[in-house]
């Protein structure tokens, strides 16, 4: 079965996280991915840690160039006529200075969709800025509604800004593959990680828009939905979220503690106003139960609720096992390891198959021999002046 992006090639010159994320899932779903490094380097990632790179590469193909070469620079602009997508997330302006921004690219191959993902974006007076998920995190007001009132602003623990902009350049690449079947025409997408930040504030943005209320770290959580929030039980913690009034009956009766049992509790706004107090009564209970305890006794009565798992429960939890959300990938040096996989379950066009990250050039030959056509001994002349 062919996957559902076969006969697509996709370009991917990305680094870290966001771009090369966007392009191996791509290549999960059946598109030709090349991997373009720098020669002798290769990707940032590949001199971190060990599994930074093989998580956000399997699938791709991947060929060295001297971008600063004239040679090098010829290679580039022979693989841009013959692909239909161009992700990258360097700088704004490095792509211009290489001699391949947009405009360029476009007389190259008019029909070639270049995304470019960056902190900032292309335009606008940060967009010289250098960023990771962390400052994005910061800058966007994400970080400052997210830990308690003990911790300050935390930082979320994976670098989900970064796939989130990859989710979206993602989106933008479909869509406009849809549109070129119409018209023929490529186009230029430009993906900033903040512009992709500050819309998951969800409703923060418009509560201070229209009542000017700033949400923080302490109230961020809360008092939309009470009770809810994470439970200190006896071997760990659970979240909980029985905000609904039907939820709430529920709750307050398993746990029995006559002060929730006042009628006054039942309005949902008093709940709010007084949620500190609920969510104590409710720990007040949850401390004397064990995680699966209440995992089951709150599932039974239809009230969401998910232990905080560690990573070791995530690799055994049932549901995960059952939807084949991790997946074992070969790393060199390690065997197979567990990595997250394709998300998609799309019923004419399963991700078929998940090949290791390549080692730094593995397929100059393959590519510029077998894409490009050029024969061994141009191959070995490029290498020998070190344009590969």
């Amino acid at each position: 079965m062919a996957g559902i992006l076969e006969g697509i090639r996709v370009l991917d010159l990305g680094r870290i996280i966001s771009a090369p994320y966007c392009a191996m899932l791509m290549g999960d779903m059946g598109a030709e991915v090349i991997k373009v490094e720098k020669a002798g380097k290769g990707d940032d990632m590949r001199d971190m840690w060990p599994m930074d790179f093989p998580a956000v590469n399997r699938n791709k193909k991947s060929v060295t160039i001297q971008f600063r070469s004239d040679e090098g620079k010829e290679l580039l602009r022979k693989l841009i006529e013959k692909s239909d997508v161009l992700v990258e997330n360097f700088r704004p302006g490095t792509m211009e200075k290489m001699g391949f921004g947009y405009e360029e690219v476009k007389k190259i191959n008019p029909r070639m969709i270049m995304v470019s993902i960056s902190g900032f974006g292309q335009t606008g007076p940060y967009k010289n800025r250098a960023a990771f998920d962390s400052i994005i995190q910061a800058m966007s007001g994400v970080m400052s509604v997210t830990g308690t009132v003990q911790s300050g602003p935390a930082r979320i623990g994976a670098p989900l800004l970064d796939h989130i902009s990859g989710l979206f350049a993602l989106n933008g690449i479909l869509m406009a593959l849809w549109e070129r079947q119409k018209t023929g025409e490529g186009q230029y997408i430009d993906v900033s990680m903040l512009d992709c930040a500050v819309p998951m504030l969800f409703t923060h943005i418009p509560n201070y828009s229209a009542m000017n209320i700033i949400a923080a770290t302490e109230d961020a959580n809360a008092p939309t939905a009470v009770p809810s929030g994470t439970y200190q039980a006896k071997d760990g913690r659970i979240f909980v979220n029985g905000g609904f009034p039907a939820l709430f009956k529920y709750i307050r009766e398993i746990i029995g503690n006559p002060e929730l049992m006042k009628d006054e509790y039942l309005d949902t706004a008093y709940r709010q106003k007084h949620y500190k107090e609920v969510n104590a009564l409710v720990q007040d209970w949850m401390k004397d139960h064990t995680c699966d305890e209440i995992d089951e006794i709150m599932t039974k009565g239809g009230v969401p609720a998910g232990i905080v798992n560690t990573i070791d429960r995530v690799f055994t939890n049932p549901q995960v096992n059952a939807r084949g959300t991790l997946v074992d990938i070969d790393v060199e040096g390690y065997g197979k390891v567990k990595f997250g996989a394709n998300p998609l379950k799309m019923s004419n066009h399963p991700a078929l198959e998940y090949r290791p990250g390549h080692a730094l050039g593995q397929d100059n030959q393959d590519v510029y021999g077998g894409l490009l056509g050029l024969s061994t001994e141009e191959i070995a002349a490029l290498a020998e002046k070190q344009a590969i």
